[in-house]
């Protein structure tokens, strides 16, 4: 365990998600959608950059499990998404102001 975690259990309830599906992540087996991979980057004291493999962790002792950090693909599309969202969310946000 990563983070000052000694089990799964104690990382999940930090995420606020069941300990199987943090234990999915760490396997590869399922991947955190955009919201849990926020709180994952924060938790773990790493950047959303690192996590999609487009950079190095800020603290090295500050990192996933293998298995997340290895399936690097399926999270770059949950980004993609991400990303798309925020376009939108900042589209909507300068309508909003522009009609205030």
């Amino acid at each position: 365990m990563q983070a000052g975690f000694t089990s799964q259990l104690q990382a999940a309830r930090e995420l606020d998600i069941p300990q199987q599906t943090y234990g999915n992540y760490e396997s590869g087996r399922s991947f955190p959608k955009e919201d849990i991979l926020l709180k994952i980057a924060v938790t773990f004291g790493v950047s959303i950059d690192w996590l999609l493999g487009l950079d190095s962790p800020k603290n090295k002792d500050a990192a996933l499990s293998r298995g997340v950090r290895n399936k690097t693909a399926a999270i770059k599309k949950h980004a993609s998404t991400v990303l798309e969202k925020a376009g939108e969310l900042m589209k909507s946000l300068e309508e909003l102001e522009r009609a205030t």
